[in-house]
Formats: structure tokens, C-alpha cells, sequence
């Protein structure tokens, strides 16, 4: 079994920006963002909805259950954010569904208190079915895109023999004889 060591990875990669100087391999170049970001950025999402959430009439761009699927999908695709650099994917993931949810919920009860605005059972479904389809895109583009970075390639085995390299009946180019 390999190391585990060798496998891992950074969790958080630097964003890639367009470089101003020439030269192979030039074109990119890494610069890391404050680790700041994706907090300011979800904190600021959340408290936009929390306003839209006790408005008397928030505006209906789009029918309310849609204006629900996106809103807490989009803040669970922030929350993955946020948690990637911290956790495992699959905990950035757990944790991000179960945080816009639970968030939805709180919006809900909130709602509820509210005198012109009324929850409902099927606003918050639908806030879950739209962080879970979120998710769900957020772990096919990994997959995409690690399979289009070669990401996903399989390590040699313990032993160090690899289907390429020949197996156990395989002699050398210098000990045929």
C-alpha cells in the first residue's frame, strides 16, 4: 500500500492569473488569495439573503421555488468554498449541504415570525434539492477537471511494478542470455 503522504495534496490550490511576462510557461502564474475570501464572500451572500428573507416583498425575478433551489444552492457552492481549504472534499461537501440547509431552515422559522411573509415545508425541499444539485455539479467538474489534469492517474504499485514496465517474467535488456 502506498504512502498516504504521497498521494496527498494541498487542499486549496493558489487561483491562477494571467502573467504579463513571455517565455514558456510564463503565461500563468500562481497568486494566492487572502485566506480571508471565501469568508468575506459567504458572510456577504448571507446576509444579502437574510435581507431578501424579512423584505415584506422581496422581488420575483423568478417563481418562488426556483428563487429558493438557487439561493441555497449557490450558498452551498460557497460554503464548499470555504471549506475546502479546511476539510477533506467529502467533509467540505457534507458540510457545506448540511450548512445551507440548516441555514434555509433558520430562514424559514424566521420567515415565520415575520407578519406579511409565511414558511413553508416546500421552500426549504427545495432549498435541499438545489444544494444537493449544486454539489453534485461542483463534484462532476472535480472529476472533469482532475481527469483533465491528469489528476486522476493510477500510482505505481508498492512493489513498483506496473502493467508497463513488464511483470515478474520480464528480463532486462542486458541480462537476455
Amino acid at each position: 500500500m502506498p504512502p498516504v503522504s504521497v498521494t496527498r495534496r494541498p487542499a486549496r490550490e493558489a487561483p491562477r492569473t494571467p502573467a504579463r511576462s513571455v517565455g514558456a510557461g510564463a503565461f500563468w502564474k500562481v497568486e494566492p488569495y487572502p485566506a480571508a475570501v471565501p469568508l468575506l464572500v459567504c458572510c456577504a451572500y448571507s446576509v444579502t439573503l437574510v435581507v431578501l428573507g424579512v423584505m415584506p416583498r422581496p422581488p420575483a425575478v423568478v417563481p418562488d421555488t426556483y428563487a429558493h433551489a438557487a439561493a441555497t444552492g449557490i450558498q452551498a457552492v460557497l460554503l464548499y468554498w470555504l471549506g475546502a481549504s479546511l476539510l477533506s472534499p467529502v467533509g467540505a461537501m457534507a458540510t457545506a449541504w448540511l450548512g445551507a440547509t440548516a441555514f434555509a431552515g433558520l430562514m424559514e422559522a424566521l420567515q415565520y415570525l415575520m407578519p406579511p411573509r409565511t414558511a413553508e415545508l416546500g421552500d426549504l425541499v427545495s432549498g435541499m434539492v438545489g444544494a444537493s444539485s449544486m454539489l453534485v455539479g461542483v463534484l462532476l467538474a472535480r472529476r472533469v477537471l482532475g481527469a483533465a489534469r491528469g489528476v486522476l492517474t493510477k500510482e505505481p504499485h508498492e512493489s513498483g511494478v506496473t502493467p508497463a514496465s513488464g511483470g515478474a517474467g520480464a528480463v532486462a535488456e542486458g541480462d537476455a542470455g
